[in-house]
């Protein structure tokens, strides 16, 4: 993450229905993100998605992962034709490393 700025897009193999595709991401930067476990330090990113079916632009979903070590998703917020969709964490056990917790 040290080589990578805000607007940088990340190409990624991801694997799903027996099939590697490149799976795009755009860094947004760092943000702290307050969710029911407390509050983090994360880093920000846009996966691209397809717009049309789901999606009214390629930028409609958001993930949060920790800007630590152990690199957890922590918050994914989506929105969608029909309205928004918002995940959480909400238990983790059996970390390598501290949480990046304010």
């Amino acid at each position: 993450m040290s080589n990578v700025k805000v607007g940088d897009t990340l190409t990624y193999n991801c694997f799903m229905d027996n099939e590697v595709w490149p799976l795009k991401i755009k860094y947004r930067g760092k943000e702290n993100i307050r969710i029911r476990k407390g509050k983090f330090r994360c880093y920000k990113f846009s996966p691209v998605v397809q717009k049309g079916k789901y999606f009214k632009s390629d930028e409609d979903v958001e993930v949060w992962i920790t800007d630590d070590d152990n690199r957890i998703p922590i918050y994914v917020k989506a929105k969608l034709k029909v309205g928004s969709v918002k995940l959480h964490l909400v238990e983790w056990k059996n970390l390598k490393h501290s949480l990046a917790k304010i």
